[in-house]
């Protein structure tokens, strides 16, 4: 009887599809459990986090600390985080951003259908994301996602309630909190204003979508008027292309094309998929438009810096476009073979890598943290102030929980070397590598700074630490010092 129904079972094409499905959901989703468990804490979490920690001290950013972020995620954070007594917990952070990550797939879900029509390869677009969202970029606590949830929230309602134009305050209110969680989400704005060109009632509409836009950022500003700065990028991008040294344009067209190659090199498929737009009926042209503009659009985040999870702002457009393409060149089957080929190799690349990734991962990594933010907290006094005047140690920050100099402290991008030495004079402890990183932060080996850490007699060796070392091309043997100033 039980081997009969197990016939049937197989036998059914239903069946056989929610085990299709289910096998795909384990092989997206298994490296996200693994890292919540297992992966090592990350120098932006670590940033993100210890601001969500001075939050819950009962501190105003803008006010009592720098922040060049929107304020959004880190009070939502703090707020979900005293609502469960959570501590230092890094497996619960990323757990929460995990349900994040997984809203993300399922709005992806949701857009796809609208588009086109067909659950199965709307499925897979969700899946294609989870699984090149993780290949690509590291999975730590990080800004984009949220902003990705919210963005991608707006667009399905502005697609799917088009002719209702009353929506629309409340599509420019969820698009509005995409920009006050991260800067770049601002980008969101525009996309819909390009959906709302193609409706009837665009002109009405377009009014409305403004005035809910407008409604979170202004409640904002009245709760933290110190915001404005914020709103601009508070100099963030600005500081970075100067660093660069290029000349702005020269460096716009480098950054622009070194992005383009880096994204299109490890999903090539979007690149052949762009070439088959022809493909796509006119009725579904202003939806691919909307697409490549959302792929161009956030390239520009390139500009300011290249850094690898900016991709994510771009992933879900990617996928969307891809599994548009597919559907429309079915009837052609040499294309449509050669692109499902394509398709797959990307597909088998990203979760090989995705694996590779979780398995060739430091075990241990995780809990050496740990440890050593629990040696440091045992030389440090309650109620000091702690300077991290090494990037490679950032993490530590939100580990130890204990009140930095100034919130300025992790971005060393973003330090002059009047203000790193300032932190160093002002904070009672001071804890970085016995050489600096000179690679990345020229200030953090000038003779100054030097200069200051030899006069500090006051110093406790924390352990030693073995990396590999890029400038001599060599694994090398550093100690971890902790200075107490002479104040």
């Amino acid at each position: 009887m039980l081997l009969s129904w197990f016939q049937n079972f197989i036998l059914n094409k239903k069946s056989v599809k929610v085990i299709w499905a289910g096998l795909l959901a384990v092989l997206a989703i298994t490296p996200y459990i693994y890292a919540i468990l297992f992966s090592s804490v990350s120098l932006d979490g670590s940033y993100y986090l210890s601001i969500v920690e001075r939050i819950r001290d009962g501190l105003v950013p803008y006010r009592d600390f720098t922040l060049e972020y929107p304020p959004v995620l880190f009070y939502i954070t703090a707020y979900i985080k005293n609502v469960f007594s959570i501590g230092i917990n890094y497996g619960f952070d990323l757990g929460f951003h995990f349900c994040l990550q997984v809203i993300v797939a399922f709005l992806l879900y949701k857009i796809a259908l609208l588009l086109l029509l067909r659950k199965d390869f709307s499925y897979y677009v969700s899946i294609f994301y989870l699984l090149i969202s993780f290949w690509i970029t590291q999975y730590e606590f990080i800004l984009e996602i949220p902003s990705l949830m919210w963005g991608l929230w707006a667009i399905y309602l502005a697609i799917r309630y088009k002719d209702k134009t009353a929506v629309f305050v409340l599509v420019g209110c969820i698009a509005s909190i995409s920009f006050l969680t991260k800067q770049y989400g601002f980008g969101y704005f525009f996309l819909i204003i390009y959906l709302i060109l193609f409706n009837p009632d665009r002109w009405k509409q377009l009014l409305v979508f403004s005035i809910g836009y407008s409604i979170p950022v202004i409640l904002i500003s009245m709760s933290l008027p110190e915001i404005t700065n914020v709103f601009l990028g508070n100099g963030y991008g600005t500081q970075l292309i100067n660093k660069s040294g290029n000349v702005f344009l020269v460096g716009v067209f480098k950054r622009m094309g070194e992005a383009c190659f880096y994204f299109l090199y490890r999903v090539p498929v979007l690149l052949f998929a762009m070439g088959l737009f022809p493909f796509i009926p006119p009725r579904q042209r202003k939806y691919a438009g909307l697409l490549l503009i959302g792929i161009a659009g956030f390239m520009l985040q390139f500009v300011f810096a290249m850094f690898i999870h900016y991709t994510l702002y771009i992933i879900p457009f990617a996928s969307l476009y891809i599994f548009l393409v597919l559907n429309n060149i079915r009837k052609n089957k040499i294309i449509f073979g050669t692109y499902v080929f394509v398709l797959l190799l990307v597909f088998g690349f990203s979760v090989e890598k995705s694996y590779n990734r979780v398995l060739s991962s430091d075990h241990e990594q995780r809990n050496k943290q740990f440890m050593l933010a629990e040696k440091i907290k045992h030389y440090i006094e309650p109620g000091k102030s702690l300077y991290i005047a090494d990037t490679r140690l950032v993490d530590l920050y939100y580990l130890m929980n204990v009140k930095p100099t100034n919130m300025r402290y992790t971005f060393g991008l973003t330090l002059t070397e009047n203000l790193h030495n300032k932190q160093l004079h002002d904070a009672d402890y001071i804890l970085t590598y016995e050489i600096p990183d000179k690679q990345n932060f020229d200030y953090l080996n000038s003779g100054r700074v030097l200069s200051y850490l030899n006069k500090i007699l006051d110093k406790t060796v924390i352990e030693k630490d073995v990396f590999f070392d890029k400038d001599l091309n060599k694994i090398t043997e550093q100690r971890i010092l902790l200075y107490r100033n002479p104040h």
